[in-house]
């Protein structure tokens, strides 16, 4: 194997020295071994004397080193307990680089330790994805898939892997590719489609309950998308029925002046048979274009079809066409209708239509989560319904997604949800066992006359919403992750507005006389009321003290203007369906904000920062 023999590039070296060592027994420096445990550990973790290369070597030495040296190598790559969690930086793919620099990375160790036997949580990034981090180096797409099977080789020593996220190219400017060559060759697509594949089977093998595959792949798969049958020059089918008339075709489009021919084609990866029968996938995150074009679309669907406990699936990071998108969903919908419970449309997913969405959620009556990022309000027509989306034979078929409890979406969505029915005359409490339901502000908070439109519309589809019988009263949520802005400024000119009659004269002028009489609550006050009613959990992405206008201070009586029924404030340090990130909030401005908490916002009970929670 490639990759096993420049690893052992470093084995063969570095058990030679040892063995002319071992030559030479007068020489007092060659009695490492006879040194108790404790003192060679001490000896060995003296950073001046041994680096960390240095460590590797010694754990070549013999079982005894191995087993005391390999757990401060993996530690100084980050892996403190790697049955616990493992997060790789598999980041150079030469192997040719790797085996003249002779450099053991994090992989290299783990190759070595056969004691691990599970990983709870492992986790790779084949590019660092962190934009200030200086690590990525420019690299030849066709060397990923070398770097793949080195991690194939890990994965083959484990017997359990509970949970597994795949992290492939996230910045293609690190890319590099031959000028003479703006088409993969076919012979590094099936290197590729093989490699990944793989791996892929091996972590399905090993029994993982939750798989992401984020980030685009590494080649530019150039497979043209055709809607028509035409004549078929180099295919990977869709589907095991892709040969029936009115199935989708992939041609693999090359320059003019190459043959086309027979020899061309490239074999689809397909799911291994310890895999397909492993059937233990619950949680599958699409967050990548690989997964649903050739030559792993197959593989992705009979993994869907086969895994009968496979219940939710996330969406995220896809940017194909908007025709890709509504030939490949019906299929999804085919594989794991009507089993699936939760369903998730998360960042940059930027050419599917709300039709598309709407008719591949509609394929789930028992669905009881759904979320969808707040990037598809500006594809909502506010004055759209039901009937101009659907053809009207088929709004009978819509479901009122009678089975779900927690709904995460754009204003606009959830009214169109809400409108749901199976037969226009239908009478029942949409939406009937909702219990938790996650809007957006209906547009970006910048600039500050923004909120008046924002809080008119929400408040009055929340208040619709409660108004509502239901078996439990719903809790309302803001995702406000993505309008972070100057909240003393902000506070300035919504109290401007309360107060001030000429101002008030002109947003009455600018508003329809509906939206003035919810802004003014009573058509005899002239006061408008500008607030998020019915919110009782607010999220925010991270705080930042910059001064004067964004302190606790300015935050909390932002809070206190615009949330009047506010019980929860969380600050996720986390975006959806990104990377893990380093972002904290000082533990002094934590501090602050609960003083101020407490004095101006008394009906908050909960502070959440991060994975830290605060009973205020």
């Amino acid at each position: 194997m490639v990759i096993g023999n420049n690893d052992s590039v470093w084995e063969v070296s570095s058990l030679s020295h040892a063995h002319d060592a071992s030559k030479h027994s007068d020489d007092p420096k060659a009695h490492l071994e006879g040194l108790p445990n404790e003192l060679l550990l001490y000896i060995l973790m003296d950073t001046s004397t041994f680096s960390v290369d240095d460590l590797y070597i010694v754990a070549l030495v013999s079982r005894r080193f191995r087993a005391l040296v390999l757990p401060l190598f993996l530690a100084a790559h980050g892996i403190a307990d790697p049955e616990e969690e493992i997060s790789l930086y598999v980041i150079e793919w030469n192997p040719s680089y790797i085996q003249t620099h002779r450099k053991p990375d994090a992989l290299a160790g783990l190759n070595l330790s056969t004691h691990i036997t599970r990983v709870n949580h492992f986790r790779c990034f084949f590019q660092e994805p962190a934009n200030n981090d200086c690590r990525n180096t420019f690299q030849q797409a066709y060397d990923l898939p070398e770097a793949v099977q080195r991690t194939s080789r890990f994965i083959r020593t484990l017997q359990s892997i509970e949970s597994c996220e795949l992290y492939l190219v996230w910045d293609p400017y690190y890319i590099s590719r031959e000028k003479t060559a703006p088409h993969a060759p076919v012979a590094h697509i099936q290197f590729w489609s093989d490699a990944f594949s793989t791996l892929l089977n091996l972590i399905i093998e090993r029994g993982v309950k939750s798989l992401r595959v984020q980030y685009d792949a590494h080649i530019d798969l150039p497979f043209h998308f055709r809607k028509e049958n035409v004549v078929q020059k180099i295919l990977s089918h869709l589907s095991p029925n892709a040969g029936n008339s009115g199935a989708p075709r992939w041609e693999l489009k090359r320059p003019l002046h190459e043959e086309k021919s027979n020899s061309q084609h490239i074999a689809p990866a397909t799911i291994s048979s310890s895999a397909r029968s492993a059937n233990c996938v619950t949680s599958l995150f699409i967050h990548s274009p690989t997964l649903l074009l050739p030559p792993f679309i197959d593989w992705t669907l009979s993994l869907l079809m086969e895994h009968s406990c496979l219940t939710s699936i996330s969406f995220a990071h896809i940017s194909f066409t908007k025709d890709i998108w509504a030939t490949i969903l019906p299929y999804i919908a085919d594989a794991v209708s009507p089993r699936l419970t939760e369903v998730s449309f998360s960042r940059n997913c930027p050419n599917l239509e709300i039709s598309d969405l709407l008719h591949f959620i509609s394929r789930f009556p028992n669905l009881t989560r759904l979320s969808i990022d707040r990037t598809f309000r500006s594809r909502i027509d506010p004055n759209i319904n039901l009937r101009s989306l659907f053809p009207s034979r088929s709004i009978p078929t819509f479901p009122d997604l009678s089975e779900l409890h927690t709904l995460q979406a754009p204003v606009e969505l959830v009214s169109l949800l809400m409108d749901a029915r199976k037969q226009p005359e239908h009478t029942s409490t949409p939406l009937c066992k909702l219990q938790h339901l996650t809007v957006y502000p209906c547009s970006l908070l910048i600039p500050h006359s923004s909120y008046i439109s924002s809080t008119v519309v929400i408040s009055s589809l929340l208040a619709r919403i409660k108004s509502q019988s239901r078996m439990l009263p719903p809790t309302f949520a803001m995702d406000s992750q993505m309008e972070f802005t100057d909240f003393g400024a902000a506070t300035r000119y919504l109290q401007a507005i309360t107060t001030q009659e000429e101002l008030q004269n002109t947003l009455r002028e600018s508003l329809s006389e509906a939206e003035v009489i919810k802004l003014t609550r009573e058509q005899s006050s002239s006061v408008p009321h500008i607030a998020f009613d019915h919110i009782t959990h607010l999220l925010l992405y991270k705080f930042v003290v910059r001064l004067p206008d964004q302190t606790p201070t300015s935050l909390c009586g932002w809070l206190k203007l615009l949330f009047p029924d506010l019980k929860r404030l969380t600050f996720t340090c986390q975006a959806d369906a990104h990377t893990t990130q380093d972002v904290r909030i000082e533990d002094m401005t934590v501090g602050w904000l609960i003083s101020e908490l407490r004095n101006q916002c008394p009906g908050v009970d909960v502070l959440v920062v991060g994975k830290q929670t605060y009973n205020l």
